[in-house]
């Protein structure tokens, strides 16, 4: 599993989170919006403060570290600026009734301080993805994610020093990730996967820029090493990759050209699985077991408890423990995170991690979520449907290996895919371009 990094001295993270930080007030200035302000400033403090994580990861007061502290102050801040009343839109039903599940499992199971950590990261991801959409309808999707770029200017500067400089962590498997200071692989890698999604969104860049970007964020996954974030990257890049392409054409040529480009794409993809093929080979392995992997964990050979990192060995523990507890246990899962002390590690995929610790009302309340928000992706039209619906598959596919919303940065991920696709809605609905909703004012808006 992951480890531990060291960090960069000091005076190595403050200035480059201070340039960060300069070119974040910079664009601020330019948009004059308390959302885009809001969603600017928490994206960079997040991941500033992520980089002094031997300061900020230690308990302080009342067994809450200053990350929890300041997370809880962002989440303040936030529910202030994004007001009462976008707090109760129809879109954010689903994620109450996540919240609904988390409640009634910390209830049943007497779980208190648990829920008021679920309920804290999902509060996070909520005023995140408000702020965002609140800040596209005003200013435009377009204005508001090219701002957003400044916020990875300190992440992809420490993780390009710290190849020179050998702060590098090595896995469990020999494996070396350059983290940039960064505590651990998943936190830097899902912040490469946002840049990636980001870039992915923003309308109006050529192949050159598009590619340039992709490759920025392509190589920061490679460095930080993290197979599940490689793999939840590889749809999205593509998908923008052939829309830029295929744009190029005349309509009556696209079909031709689009399955040309998959073709071309599966070779590509044939290619890099053969070379990275011992780093990748565990998904070989688990494609030829298949349903035999599925069985109690004391059944695990030691070679199959290495599969994916010892991934699918702790799904069969977790799996195990659920389905020996009883009808209510079942029904609103063991409580929030009742993993501490009875695993080692945590679930290490969002939906068995759901589904022990809220059950099946738990899981149910997840894919609603995720599904409604997927198929409002569907509805879009052209090169904005393929690159959002992959974008939505890429985060299902980070889900599987990984937790990304156990972390705030994979809540701020997330809180932008939304945020682009209920702004993507509502200007199908308003049946006006984007170009002409970005020329409005914020009071027409």
């Amino acid at each position: 599993m992951e480890q531990e990094a060291p960090s960069f001295p000091t005076y190595v993270t403050l200035p480059v989170c201070g340039v960060a930080l300069l070119l974040v007030l910079v664009q601020i200035w330019l948009l004059r919006d308390a959302c885009a302000a809001f969603l600017l400033l928490a994206t960079w403090f997040r991941y500033s403060i992520a980089t002094f994580h031997q300061y900020t990861y230690p308990p302080i007061v009342l067994g809450l570290s200053l990350m929890a502290l300041t997370s809880i102050a962002v989440v303040a801040i936030g529910l202030v600026v994004v007001g009462g009343r976008n707090l109760v839109l129809r879109r954010l039903v689903p994620f109450y009734g996540i919240i609904s599940a988390i409640v009634l499992s910390a209830v049943v199971n007497e779980a208190w301080v648990g829920a008021a950590n679920a309920i804290l990261k999902w509060l996070y991801l909520i005023v995140f993805a408000v702020a965002a959409n609140c800040a596209m309808r005003r200013l435009g999707s377009t204005r508001v994610l090219r701002s957003l770029m400044a916020v990875f200017v300190g992440p992809i500067v420490l993780q390009w020093l710290s190849v020179p400089w050998g702060l590098k962590a090595t896995q469990v498997d020999g494996s070396v990730s350059f983290l940039g200071g960064y505590q651990q692989q998943q936190s830097l890698a899902i912040i490469f996967l946002t840049f990636l999604y980001v870039a992915c969104f923003s309308h109006g860049m050529g192949l050159a820029a598009s590619c340039a970007r992709l490759a920025v964020s392509g190589a920061g996954l490679v460095l930080a090493n993290y197979r599940t974030a490689l793999l939840a990257a590889a749809l999205p890049a593509v998908s923008v990759v052939v829309s830029k392409i295929i744009g190029k054409f005349v309509p009556t040529q696209r079909t031709v050209v689009f399955m040309l480009l998959w073709i071309v794409t599966l070779f590509v993809f044939a290619g890099v699985a053969t070379l990275a093929r011992e780093r990748f080979a565990d998904i070989g392995t688990v494609l030829d077991k298949g349903a035999s992997l599925v069985q109690p964990p004391e059944h695990f050979t030691m070679d199959e408890r290495r599969l994916f990192s010892g991934r699918a060995y702790i799904w069969s523990q977790y799996i195990d423990v659920y389905l020996q507890g009883n009808i209510i246990n079942l029904l609103v899962g063991f409580g929030p995170e009742a993993w501490v002390g009875r695993f080692p590690l945590y679930a290490h995929n969002t939906f068995i991690s759901y589904l022990y610790e809220f059950g099946v009302f738990g899981v149910a309340a997840l894919l609603w979520l995720m599904l409604s928000n997927f198929l409002t992706a569907l509805r879009m039209k052209g090169e904005e449907k393929l690159v959002l619906t992959s974008c939505h598959v890429g985060f299902f596919v980070l889900n599987l290996a990984t937790m990304p919303i156990w972390t705030l940065e994979g809540a701020i991920l997330y809180a932008l895919l939304l945020s682009q696709t209920w702004y993507l809605d509502w200007v199908r609905a308003a049946g006006s371009d984007v170009l002409h909703l970005r020329a409005r004012s914020p009071a027409q808006a």
